[in-house]
Order: C-alpha cells, then structure tokens, then sequence
C-alpha cells in the first residue's frame, strides 16, 4: 500500500504556488497538494500513517460524523504538510501565502487517499495501533 501511495504521488504532475491555485477546479487543488507534498519529500508511508492516526482517533474518543468528516480530516492533516508557498527576499523577507484548506477539494483530496490507504488501515490495524498508544510503546 505505500507502494501505491508513493506512486499516487509522482504521478500527480507540476506543482503550483498558492496563489495559481486558488482559482482551480477542485481535481486540480487535490493534485496540487499531492504534488506539493512529493515535492516537500513525503512520503506514502506518511499518508498511511495519517490516514491511521485520524481513524485510531476518531475510533477511541468515538465517530464525530459520517465517512466524509474522517476523510476531510485526512485531507486536513495532508495538506499542512506543505500547503504554503514562500517567497523570501532580502528587500522585504520572508512573505507567506496559505491556500485555504476548504471546499470540496479536501473530499477529493481525502478520497484519493483514504482509498488507497484505507485497504491497511482497516479495523484491526486501527485496533492495534490503539494498544500501542495504550500501552505507550512506539514501533
């Protein structure tokens, strides 16, 4: 599966500055970030290991909402990663721009993930990756 995800990732295409982006199609926003984070050198086994803390969260303190609220919320976690796009210079410094992290582009960008990593990230691994934070081991 992080096979699959590395792959989901180089194969998203240029990447964009912030500020191109914001007037997207929301496919185009989702690809953006993707290609954002290869370029920021994540990795798929990254997006797994999102995509299982957001569903051993939501399975321990109990389901906020529907399949779509854990699946924004993976696109959430996703896109801070590398979401901004800075300009440095020696005149003015550093100048930040964030995209928003809104709009059906996050259902788009949580589906592209959850459905590949959501294959492992399945209820018994959720249940164990519980018993590890329970019992405070790390692996």
């Amino acid at each position: 599966m992080v096979a699959s995800l590395d792959a989901l990732l180089q194969g998203s295409g240029l990447t964009a500055t912030a500020k191109a982006s914001r007037w997207k199609v929301p496919e185009e926003k989702a690809r953006i970030v993707l290609a954002r984070l290869r370029e920021a050198g994540k990795t798929g086994g990254r997006l797994l290991l999102i995509t299982l803390t957001i569903k051993a969260t939501q399975k321990a303190i109990g389901p906020r909402a529907n399949m779509e609220f854990q699946r924004v919320q993976i696109a959430k976690m996703a896109h801070r990663l590398a979401s901004g796009t800075h300009i440095r210079s020696t005149i003015y410094g550093t100048q930040s721009k964030y995209p928003r992290a809104e709009g059906n582009f996050m259902r788009i960008l949580g589906n592209l993930i959850e459905d590949i990593a959501g294959i492992v990230a399945d209820s018994d691994a959720v249940d164990e990756v519980l018993e590890l934070a329970g019992t405070g081991r790390r692996t």
